[in-house]
């Protein structure tokens, strides 16, 4: 995939709400959050392929099965407004790096408790976890989607930095 430069994003974020992002400045974001807000934005995937896709390598996954996997996840849950797409994907990520496959009870709660964290710090940051809400009614979106897949995606890679799992991100070229 083609990534549009350091350059080209940080002027489309200037431009955009997008920006508000970048406080700390451009490169706080790493390349598979830039990856996946331009998997939605230049490719047209969903928020939840988009950022199920721009991780699905790490744990063994072709992107183009990540891409099926995540596509009735998009617009809140198959267009229905529910959970945000990008959040639900950042959810998968998090049981395709905490899970085990096996049905222990222990490793689900953390599972479980990795997801709700992530579920109250995305909350805190865009104030909704709904895709309804995110968008708003009518009009402008509250928060429109690349903020929301760049929120879920950092928000996955702190979930990732948390665990002692952070090492495994790397760039892609």
């Amino acid at each position: 995939m083609r990534r549009k430069s350091s350059k080209g994003l940080q002027r489309l974020c200037e431009r955009t709400i997008l920006g508000k992002l970048f406080t700390k400045g451009f490169d706080t974001l790493t390349d598979r959050v830039q990856t996946a807000v331009a998997l939605r934005g230049e490719k047209g995937y969903n928020c939840a392929q988009a950022v199920l896709a721009a991780y699905a390598d790490l744990f063994g996954l072709d992107e183009p099965t990540a891409l099926k996997i995540a596509e009735g996840f998009g617009t809140g849950m198959g267009g229905m407004g529910e959970t945000c797409g990008a959040l639900t994907a950042a959810y998968m990520l998090v049981g395709l790096m905490n899970a085990t496959g096996s049905p222990d009870k222990a490793v689900r709660a953390d599972t479980y408790k990795k997801v709700r964290e992530l579920t109250r710090a995305f909350k805190n940051e865009t104030g909704a976890t709904l895709c309804r809400e995110l968008k708003g009614e009518g009009g402008r979106p509250v928060v429109p989607c690349p903020v929301c897949i760049a929120t879920a995606a950092r928000l996955f890679e702190e979930t990732m930095n948390r665990a002692g799992k952070a090492a495994k991100i790397k760039s892609i070229d």
